[in-house]
């Protein structure tokens, strides 16, 4: 354990303890054995979990930076590169919270809020969520609703003055916990574990109740319809429902839907709700179309830039899978081959290669010549929405270990990449719902037809 060598150290953490609320988290970046430049001096006892955890930092940030490997052993003395970042301010999303809401309770606009997240405007945002607050946000005294009622809660609770009648105690107001979860207008996945690489139990149809019996982080463990078994459902992906609620949304007709998807090879976007009207656009099967409104058998939708009108028969309410192009399956079953190859800084071989190297590899195989690092690479091809994803795009973060366009991976379908993760790790598959990733990601671009 490491401890703190200055008063200043202990009283932060008495002050920061003291200010907690229910939905506020202050991350601070300890002071402890830290240069002015961002580095930090190893002690007796140290271990890269410890510093990591010291410094707020993943620890495969950590080790990206440090460009250690995964059983890499620390030296007393040794010097270590840490994020010189100014303490972040998170906060969790609560039950009615929408961007505009939470931009007002922490003093910011919803523009702000969004960019500090890598969202839009308009994304929607899910029960337990965090959110990164730009500088100068913070809680304040800002009411934060806890339940079906928005409660007020304190910073700190201050003790009586002496002589003055002890204050009688706040009952707070018991807060309904969700007995189920209710699936919305997608069909959603049940894994076996609290994870979007854990094996699928069964697959769900829209509109259905499940019974919440525990929960994991922000995973909702739920009984398998039929079965006394109990499997995982991402808590992004259902609504919660209070005892008493009975789930009526489910019952909406399709034409309620806010989304459709396509479900032909190739569909008309056209100007108006008629064949006579001319094409504005194609849309392709897997596409996911925001429904503005419906006309009978049309509905007008929005698709990237295009809006204009496509007969609901050629789509689906519930996620479409696209077909891969023959050269984009083609793709990742040569990435696939790659799987457990080691990382290698600047390596583009079976011998080891890194993000970049990876997909230039692949792509040189496929005849496909592409610049050599993953910022050359951004750019090059179509600009594909992630929404619209199809198996062999290449998709881009940025700031991993470094700042700008870091880090490459190919798009092997059913919301996984292909990469080169870290030092240590090698040629792996991740989902692009991992909390670091999707923190960081940046957008996509299709190379083959």
């Amino acid at each position: 354990m490491i401890r703190p060598t200055s008063d200043r150290g202990r009283v932060g953490r008495r002050a920061r303890g003291s200010a907690l609320v229910a939905a506020w988290t202050m991350i601070a970046l300890a002071p402890l054995a830290r240069g002015e430049n961002g580095t930090y001096t190893v002690r007796g006892g140290d271990t890269l979990q410890a510093v990591a955890h010291l410094h707020q930092v993943p620890v495969d940030r950590l080790r990206d930076l440090n460009q250690l490997d995964a059983n890499a052993a620390l030296t007393v003395g040794q010097t270590l590169r840490v994020p010189a970042q100014a303490p972040v301010a998170t906060y969790q999303v609560q039950p009615g919270d929408s961007l505009a809401r939470v931009a007002q309770r922490v003093g910011t606009s919803p523009a702000q809020l969004a960019a500090a997240n890598a969202l839009t405007p308009d994304s929607v945002l899910q029960i337990g969520q965090k959110l990164n607050l730009p500088n100068g946000a913070g809680p304040g005294a800002v009411p934060v609703k806890t339940g079906p009622a928005a409660v007020p809660t304190p910073l700190a609770k201050a003790a009586p003055r002496a002589g003055e009648p002890a204050r009688p105690a706040v009952v707070k107001p018991a807060v309904a916990k969700p007995t189920h979860v209710l699936v919305g207008a997608e069909r959603i996945n049940l894994r076996a574990a609290a994870s979007m690489e854990a094996g699928v139990v069964r697959q769900i149809d829209p509109g259905t109740k499940l019974k919440i019996v525990g929960k994991t982080g922000s995973w909702w463990r739920v009984q398998v319809p039929g079965s006394a078994e109990a499997a995982f459902v991402a808590g992004w992906v259902v609504e919660p429902l209070l005892p008493g609620e009975s789930g009526a949304k489910a019952e909406k007709p399709a034409a309620a839907a806010k989304a459709l998807w396509v479900a032909e090879d190739c569909v008309n976007v056209r100007g108006g709700p008629s064949t006579d009207h001319e094409r504005v656009a194609q849309v392709t099967r897997g596409d996911r179309l925001e429904v503005l409104e419906s006309a009978g058998e049309w509905a007008r939708v929005r698709c990237g830039q295009a809006v204009g009108w496509v007969l609901r028969s050629l789509t689906s309410v519930s996620q479409v899978a696209r077909r891969a192009s023959e050269r984009g399956a083609q793709l990742v079953q040569a990435a696939l081959g790659y799987v457990g190859v080691p990382y290698r800084r600047g390596g583009a071989s079976r011998e080891g290669v890194d993000c970049s190297g990876l997909v230039y590899a692949v792509c040189r195989e496929a005849g496909i010549e592409l610049p050599r690092s993953s910022g050359g690479m951004y750019g090059i091809g179509t600009n594909i929405e992630r929404g619209n994803l199809r198996a062999g795009d290449l998709v881009f973060f940025k700031n991993t270990y470094r700042s700008g366009i870091s880090h490459v991976g190919i798009y092997a379908g059913d919301n996984q990449f292909v990469h080169a993760v870290r030092p240590g790790r090698g040629v792996a598959l991740t989902s692009l719902d991992d909390a670091y990733y999707a923190a960081r990601w940046v957008g996509a671009y299709r190379v083959v037809d």
